[in-house]
């Protein structure tokens, strides 16, 4: 689990890759928080955030959650019942909300299955040597397609697609 702190030094990395010219813009942006402990407190803290824009101007667009795991709750307890009526919270007020889970090793998600019912997309990173596989799993909006997308890190910490990436015909 990350602290506060060392999510910021993560991002103050990535920062680097941003021209000097953009990065206060997006400094601007991101809020990094490390105060909602529970999923049951996530509704009043999304809740607050947009409060807060209200009077600031500046409503976020994305909220990132990391990360939504199993740990043996029950997928109908309250607490994803937090998590479910942020997803509804974020939806009406027109923010991105991305959800970050874990897989175990026998490629299941260690959430609720249910998680994936309520969301638009759900996605797969999956480490390789030196490489990162992305698939879409499911997308509400388009189809999906079975082979996955081969990534490589770039010199700045970026991902793009790699060169050993097969093409489709």
């Amino acid at each position: 689990e990350r602290t506060e702190e060392a999510v910021r030094m993560h991002f103050n990395q990535i920062l680097q890759s941003i021209p000097a010219s953009k990065r206060q813009m997006v400094l601007d942006q991101v809020a990094i928080t490390d105060r909602v402990t529970s999923l049951t407190s996530l509704p009043d803290f999304l809740l607050g955030l947009l409060s807060r824009s209200a009077s600031n101007g500046h409503q976020p667009l994305l909220v990132v959650l990391d990360s939504v795991n199993g740990d043996g709750v029950h997928p109908c307890s309250r607490s994803y019942a937090g998590l479910y009526s942020a997803f509804r919270i974020a939806r009406s007020s027109g923010i991105s909300f991305m959800a970050l889970g874990h897989i175990t090793k026998s490629g299941a998600n260690s959430g609720p299955q249910t998680i994936s019912h309520s969301v638009e997309t759900v996605s797969c990173m999956r480490l390789g040597w030196r490489r990162r596989y992305f698939q879409v799993l499911k997308n509400r909006f388009a189809p999906t397609h079975s082979e996955a997308t081969v990534l490589e890190m770039d010199e700045n910490g970026c991902f793009c697609l790699s060169p050993h990436a097969r093409t489709s015909a």
